[in-house]
Formats: structure tokens, C-alpha cells, sequence
């Protein structure tokens, strides 16, 4: 009778366990010290399996996107834009930045729209809103943006309606190409470490683009007064 009951006691135990940590996981989802969730990771890498054409994919994307906070992409002209140049709307929205100078520079963080980082991507642009709500981050704007392939770099520097001069730095997920493009640095991570730890690389390669540097001492002296 006794070993009935250990074995119930047990399974009662490990379930708690299991609710616990997931509760945990859920808890450090949102908020201020954000961080990326491996449970919410997985479940976009299924809702975005169960949309394998493009548009379904493109939709489901857009979907997560608006629940993730990011605000979505609403200008007609941009949508047109990049229809006409690749055939296949972006996709893909901002978060806005929180410092008065910064916001009005960009930093693009994007993916190919068929490829396995997109759900990395997105929990990444989810972490950032969440800080955002609490904190002046990130300081400049971030555009999040998926595109159909290729050089996603050049497509979105092509398309984009942003000031060229303004846009400060790409971080992509996954393929190859140099370091910068027309003088924007891009920041290439390896999508080999996927999920969870890809977007916690993203998040911290982004905010740190997103990040307005301070001024030097030498620029601090040319401001003071005399």
C-alpha cells in the first residue's frame, strides 16, 4: 500500500514542480527586468508551423507581432513601396524610442519570413516592449521587419521610409554578408543556438544598438560655458 501512495506523493510533487517553474517562466515574461520565455518561444515555433504558405506565415507573423506590442507597420506608402520593389509586402512594425533624440534614429532588427528565427525575433521585440513600458529603452526606435529572402539588409534600407542617415544599425538572425551596407553596421548572430538563447542575443545585441552613447568629456568641455 505504501509504495501506491509514495508514487502519488511523488507525481503529485513533480507536477507542483513543473507548475511552479512554469509560473516562473510566465512571471519573468513581463515587466520591467524582462526575459525571454523558452515556453513562449516554443509556442510560436508551433503556431508558425501550422502556417507554412507565405501568406498564412505572413499573417501569423503580423499576429504575433501585435501581441508581442510591437506597433505595426500602418503607413500604406511603406507596404506599397516594398510591393513594388519585391512583390511581397513587409512585414514587420516598431517600437517606438523612449529618449527625445534618439527616437528619431533606427535600428532594424529582422530575419528572413521562412526562416527558423523568426519566433527568436519576435520574443526578442516582445522583451524590449516590456522593458520599454518601464524604463527609458530602448532609446532610439527599433524596427522590426521580416523579409522574403536574399539580402534582407538591402531590401529594407531600399524600402524603408526612414532617413538613411538616421538609420543606425541592423541586427540579423541568421545569413551571411559584411559588416556594413551603404556605412550601416550590421551585427550578424549565428541561428545555430536558436530559441531561447538566440533571442536573449538579439535582445542584448539590439539594446545596445539602441543605445545612445554618451558624450565624451572633449564634447562635454566644447558645450560648457566659458
Amino acid at each position: 500500500m505504501r509504495a501506491p501512495l509514495l508514487v502519488s506523493l511523488l507525481a503529485g510533487f513533480v507536477g507542483l514542480t513543473a507548475a511552479g517553474c512554469a509560473g516562473a517562466d510566465e512571471a519573468a515574461h513581463f515587466g520591467p527586468e524582462a526575459v525571454p520565455s523558452a515556453r513562449a518561444v516554443a509556442a510560436l515555433t508551433d503556431t508558425l508551423a501550422e502556417a507554412r504558405s507565405t501568406t498564412p506565415r505572413r499573417a501569423a507573423i503580423r499576429r504575433a507581432l501585435v501581441r508581442a506590442g510591437v506597433t505595426p507597420f500602418g503607413d500604406g506608402r511603406l507596404q506599397a513601396r516594398f510591393q513594388t520593389d519585391l512583390g511581397i509586402p513587409l512585414v514587420g512594425g516598431f517600437i517606438p524610442g523612449r529618449h527625445p533624440l534618439g527616437r528619431a534614429e533606427l535600428v532594424v532588427l529582422g530575419t528572413r519570413v521562412d526562416g527558423g528565427a523568426v519566433p527568436a525575433v519576435i520574443e526578442a521585440a516582445h522583451v524590449l516592449v516590456q522593458r520599454s513600458q518601464y524604463a527609458t529603452v530602448p532609446e532610439r526606435t527599433v524596427e522590426v521587419a521580416f523579409w522574403p529572402g536574399g539580402d534582407g539588409v538591402r531590401q529594407v534600407l531600399r524600402s524603408s521610409l526612414w532617413p538613411r542617415d538616421q538609420i543606425r544599425a541592423f541586427v540579423v538572425a541568421g545569413g551571411e554578408g559584411p559588416a556594413t551596407v551603404d556605412g550601416v553596421p550590421v551585427i550578424r548572430l549565428d541561428v545555430d543556438a536558436g530559441g531561447v538563447d538566440l533571442a536573449a542575443a538579439l535582445i542584448e545585441q539590439t539594446a545596445e544598438a539602441a543605445r545612445i552613447p554618451a558624450p565624451s568629456s572633449d564634447t562635454l568641455a566644447t558645450r560648457s560655458p566659458r
